[in-house]
């Protein structure tokens, strides 16, 4: 009976080493996609924010490289003729430059069809809002962009504009084409 429960467990001994090596093994591939897809990301906001910021620079890092599971990343930006900043530290406008850059380079990494923005422009003085309109228009040639926006500048490049008014308590929606 010894023996038996010393072969019980040897067994169960090896298979809960077997499974350790396993759960360490997807461990490491999870790690190693995890950190390709975040180096990628990076290079794309290195990309990307300065072209709608005028010179900007944007990059994420890990906040614990030791295990980059158990803290998450932080976005650093540098505005241009600025210092470094983290994102809750900027402007109204400079932290919707810094989540469209973000968007942006999220749809480099995984294509979306459509998009829906919500006065993005709103807190974007005219220069920024022209900048974020004219890059819109390249990512309309593969997406549907929908932006509810007030603002002419985004307005004049849109291919469609809707219309959506009250009036003697009557909603009313009118369609205008746009000619580009």
């Amino acid at each position: 009976i010894n023996q038996s429960k010393n072969g019980f467990r040897k067994k169960l001994f090896f298979k809960k080493i077997f499974i350790e090596n396993i759960c360490f093994s997807y461990h490491l591939q999870r790690l190693s996609e995890y950190i390709q897809y975040l180096f990628i990301f990076d290079l794309f906001l290195k990309i990307i924010f300065p072209l709608i910021s005028k010179r900007g620079t944007m990059e994420i890092n890990l906040v614990e490289t030791m295990d980059p599971f158990l803290e998450g990343v932080v976005l650093s930006v540098k505005p241009p003729e600025k210092t470094w900043k983290t994102v809750s530290y900027l402007s109204g406008g400079e932290k919707t430059l810094s989540s469209l850059a973000v968007v942006f380079s999220l749809q480099e990494l995984k294509y979306s069809s459509w998009y829906l923005l919500d006065e993005i422009d709103a807190a974007l003085d005219f220069r920024n809002v022209t900048k974020i309109s004219s890059y819109l228009i390249s990512y309309a040639k593969n997406s549907q962009i929908l932006i509810v926006s007030l603002r002419n500048n985004i307005l004049a490049n849109s291919n469609q504009i809707l219309g959506i008014y009250k009036i003697f308590g009557e909603t009313k929606i009118i369609s205008l084409q746009n000619r580009i």
